[in-house]
């Protein structure tokens, strides 16, 4: 799954993270940032805030607010579309459940019998199950390779930093092949699934 293999070459230690405003949004998968603790105002701090994340293994804050959302939403979306008839099924039988015993049923938690509002909670059950594989699938892969971790840590301490403004790349030229590309969308620095042949380095530092 390549939005989850780009850990493999993010999972960097940046150093020196600077402070962030606080910013009042919305959880993403119900999860809710912390740019406090997690600042994204720079590539470096962004860099260090998915270590962070990786090491403290916050696998769903990661890939709820690190990772670049444009390619967590598609893989979300794309997996969800694959569950819904799996949690259509199961949302009938819990709805017949809650029926049959209306007493047990918190308001918050009552399924609708209405058509439409019934699909929307298919939908919604199906992302945060989604959500749910990708993160398990993550934790497996980094448990996998875990002697990832000091080759990342040698791109950050020894490595080269490209960083155009909106565009920046981790990169060793002892280490072909692996790389740390970020983004910048306007607001806040994420880490992308791209090789390091993909692109190459604009400005050294």
């Amino acid at each position: 799954m390549r939005g989850v293999a780009i850990i493999l070459i993010a999972a960097v230690f940046g150093a020196g993270a600077s402070a962030q405003p606080r910013v009042v949004e919305k959880p993403r998968f119900g999860i809710e940032s912390n740019l406090d603790l997690y600042p994204q105002n720079t590539a470096k701090a962004a860099f260090e805030s998915a270590i962070k994340l990786l090491e403290n293994k916050r696998y769903d804050y990661f890939l709820a607010h690190v990772l670049d959302p444009e390619l967590l939403q598609a893989k979300i979306l794309d997996r969800a579309q694959k569950l819904e008839a799996e949690v259509e099924a199961d949302l009938v039988k819990r709805r017949d459940e809650q029926r049959l015993h209306p007493e047990k049923v918190n308001t918050r938690d009552k399924l609708s019998f209405q058509p439409q509002e019934f699909a929307a909670s298919v939908r919604d059950e199906a992302v945060a199950r989604s959500f749910k594989y990708v993160v398990r699938d993550l934790q497996t892969q980094l448990g996998e390779y875990p002697e990832n971790l000091k080759i990342f840590r040698k791109l950050q301490s020894e490595g080269q930093v490209a960083d155009s403004g909106t565009a920046a790349v981790f990169t060793h030229k002892d280490i072909p092949g692996k790389g740390v590309y970020l983004k910048n969308n306007g607001k806040r620095w994420y880490l992308e699934d791209k090789q390091v042949d993909d692109a190459k380095p604009t400005t050294e530092k």
